[in-house]
């Protein structure tokens, strides 16, 4: 049974007070003939961004390829990760934290 390790890969900007993110889904799968396809026995898996404002917890995303989030001046944490349809996480957690 392979180890499935999926990093997000993205990009950002921020322009007037709001924040882009690009992200670059990984395709390197490798062809291997397996029981277990965890994919499709979850439904499949999508991108969320956990935001926290000045340590306080704001709202969770569901993220599409691009997605703008408007920003304040404040202290922000974006934690970035795969999530399966029933809830699981898919490998770890990727933290941006800055000051706008």
């Amino acid at each position: 049974e392979p180890i499935i390790e999926d990093i997000v890969e993205y990009d950002y900007f921020i322009i007037n007070d709001e924040i882009t993110f690009i992200f670059n889904e990984k395709d390197d799968k490798e062809e291997y003939s397996s029981l277990f396809d965890y994919e499709k026995i979850l439904n499949g898996k999508n991108i969320y961004i956990d935001i926290y404002e000045n340590g306080f917890y704001k709202e969770t995303i569901k993220c599409e390829k691009i997605v703008t989030i408007p920003l304040n001046n404040s202290y922000y944490q974006f934690d970035i990760y795969y999530k399966y349809t029933n809830g699981f996480l898919d490998g770890k957690k990727t933290t941006l934290d800055f000051y706008l």
